[in-house]
């Protein structure tokens, strides 16, 4: 008893793994079709080879629901068909992160399968059918295995089976994974906006001296914990088509003025090419987020910079209204002189700017 109490802690403690480290992106809602072979003891004395056929559906980092469909052939000449739907419970998950934020995990799973199993005699030694044999029956199967990774789509899965009637054996299936057809597309991993010294993802921002998670602070020599939620403000579950910049004259918040010939003309091109996407999609939408130049980091010029920083948002938001880009479709954000390019003087026009995101799904 006491055995089988610590293998059922042991068991919750790893599948916490889920809750407490939120960095990882558990790769779940996929598709995996997969093919193989096996061998098994179905019916017959001796050995019974498979060619199999494993379609499965991810439903959560835990539960799967597939089906196994299978050709028999026995060594001695017995015919078998089987088909039968499947629960499996991945009951261990071991993650892996790669370098493209996609998180694949090692899964130790469990399966039970109902279904129905179908056998013929086949031809004797000198061609001709032996008399009429055939047998018809229920399929009962439990199965244990686990899922290795290869790369980011491709899985291999070796399993040992056992169940009614008369069934047990070994398998080995190489699968494919798809992901699930969505109104909205999503980046694979954790969706990450960068800056000049951050990276934001859905529930961090890495700095270059720390991590932020919402309930803790991660720098090198330790820890902290913090009691609010983190005010960074995160863009997720999006996907970003283009990402572009008009420029603004210093202390100027009115469009194309106080620049450069060659500077009006990009910032034409720049509002026409924008307008012309966004009409072509009415479900895509865009964010502008208007930026100024910091200089002294006083209160009081904090404080002029997010107003400059919204009317120059605001001055963009106008014109695409005046272009005829939907209300709808426009979000305004005002960052002052928070994000900036570069802290070159001769340089700081780039922080005098509107950053023009268009794209798709849900911002926060």
């Amino acid at each position: 008893m006491k055995r089988i109490f610590t293998i059922l802690i042991f068991v919750v403690s790893i599948n916490s793994l889920h809750a407490e480290f939120p960095s990882f992106k558990w790769d779940v809602s996929h598709w995996i079709l997969s093919g193989g072979f096996g061998m098994s003891s179905i019916l017959v004395d001796g050995t019974s080879y498979q060619a199999i056929f494993d379609p499965k559906l991810r439903l959560s980092p835990a539960l799967t629901l597939g089906s196994k469909n299978s050709f028999n052939m026995s060594t001695d000449k017995i015919i078998t068909l089987e088909t039968q739907a499947f629960l499996r419970w991945n009951f261990l998950s071991f993650p892996k992160r790669d370098p493209g934020y996609f998180q694949q995990a090692f899964n130790i799973f469990i399966q039970a399968g109902v279904g129905l199993l179908g056998s013929v005699k086949g031809p004797d030694d000198s061609g001709f059918p032996k008399e009429k044999n055939t047998r018809a029956s229920l399929l009962f199967d439990g199965t244990l295995g686990v899922t290795i990774p290869l790369g980011k789509r491709w899985v291999i899965e070796p399993a040992v089976r056992g169940g009614y009637p008369f069934i047990w054996g070994a398998t080995f299936t190489f699968g494919y994974k798809f992901p699930l057809p969505q109104k909205t597309v999503y980046q694979e991993g954790p969706v990450r906006y960068e800056y000049l010294d951050t990276v934001e993802y859905q529930n961090k921002v890495e700095y270059q001296d720390r991590v932020e998670y919402r309930d803790r602070v991660e720098y090198k020599d330790r820890v902290e914990f913090v009691s609010v939620p983190i005010t960074n403000e995160i863009i997720k579950r999006i996907m970003i088509s283009r990402v572009d910049y008009i420029l603004f004259g210093p202390d100027i918040s009115n469009y194309n003025t106080g620049i450069d010939a060659d500077g009006r003309s990009l910032n034409d091109l720049v509002l026409t090419s924008v307008v012309q996407t966004l009409k072509n999609d009415p479900n895509s939408r865009i964010r502008l987020e208007g930026h100024a130049n910091p200089v002294t980091n006083s209160p009081d010029e904090i404080q002029e910079l997010s107003a400059l920083s919204a009317n120059r948002a605001n001055e963009i938001a106008r014109l695409l209204r005046e272009k005829g880009v939907s209300e709808n479709q426009i979000i305004v954000v005002a960052l002052g002189g928070t994000r900036t390019l570069t802290g070159e003087q001769a340089r700081w026009n780039m922080n005098r700017r509107v950053e023009l995101i268009v794209f798709q799904g849900d911002i926060n």
